[in-house]
């Protein structure tokens, strides 16, 4: 009795290896494999020096904000951006669950 494809899953020799990829822990042939972890290569972090006193990190995040250049500057410009979308999601999403709630 022939085996029977999983739903999904195309044998064909075209999208054959593409398919084979999002399967969960089986072949076709019924057997199983363990998948590779694929961990993308790490970059190196570096420590930020905001400064040593209170007043040095509020200059340097002021500075940061009016735009001076520097790679200080634009990563505190790129992590208030991403902070304040993240804000903005989380309000859009509080928004939709009380108009849902409202019904």
């Amino acid at each position: 009795k022939p085996a029977r494809p999983q739903p999904g899953v195309s044998t064909s020799n075209r999208s054959g290896s593409a398919k084979m990829s999002q399967m969960s822990g089986q072949t076709l042939s019924g057997g199983s494999y363990t998948p590779q972890p694929s961990n993308p290569p790490q970059r190196a972090r570096r420590a930020i020096n905001l400064g040593s006193s209170e007043s040095d990190v509020t200059s340097t995040l002021l500075s940061s904000a009016s735009g001076k250049s520097g790679n200080t500057s634009k990563f505190l410009r790129s992590a208030m951006s991403g902070a304040v979308k993240k804000t903005y999601e989380v309000t859009l999403a509080r928004d939709r669950l009380t108009a849902v709630l409202a019904d």
